[in-house]
């Protein structure tokens, strides 16, 4: 199931025949990515039967290539699935700092300009957009704020317990 935008949403709603059905193996390249709505995933995905107790398999992402894989378990009823949608060979900062400078308008500019910053890696390499992606087991976001889905508050003398595991490995070939 997806929530795709959990503000919004009072339920989960079903993803068969979607772009979000990702039950089944597809490959996640430039073109598919694009037809998603927003150009690429940042969404949560409910998964099935979920329980604070019951831990299980959430995802697995496999390049055939090399035969790498990365599996990823929780206790968490929910995965996010972030495709790096925002990010680009340039970025400006959006902050607080230049709304609150009461400079000049040729200042702020000239801030505005030291601030402006790129997203390096490993070896001064650029981040672009979909260069890398994200799966964070989390509850559901603003739960507490809808009757639907099931919300954990951590009460005094209470315990709460985040489980996760990343499982990374090579299929080995016969």
């Amino acid at each position: 199931m997806n929530i795709e935008n959990n503000l919004q949403l009072e339920k989960s709603l079903p993803v068969d025949l979607t772009v979000y059905d990702l039950r089944r193996p597809i490959e996640l390249n430039k073109k598919r990515l694009y037809t998603i709505p927003g150009g690429g995933y940042n969404n949560n995905f409910c998964i099935s039967r979920p329980s604070i107790r019951s831990y299980r398999f959430h995802a697995r992402i496999l390049h055939p290539n090399s035969g790498r894989f990365l599996e990823v378990y929780s206790n968490q009823p929910v995965l996010h699935f972030d495709t790096g949608n925002h990010f680009s060979n340039e970025r400006k900062l959006n902050s607080p700092i230049l709304e609150n400078i009461s400079e000049s308008k040729n200042q702020k500019g000239k801030l505005e300009k030291k601030l402006n910053y790129e997203i390096r890696c490993k070896n001064g390499a650029l981040y672009k957009r979909h260069c890398g992606f994200a799966l964070t087991p989390q509850n559901y976001p603003d739960a507490v704020n809808k009757n639907s889905f099931s919300h954990y508050i951590l009460r005094p003398g209470k315990v709460y317990n985040h489980n996760m595991t990343y499982k990374f490995g090579v299929l080995q070939k016969c």
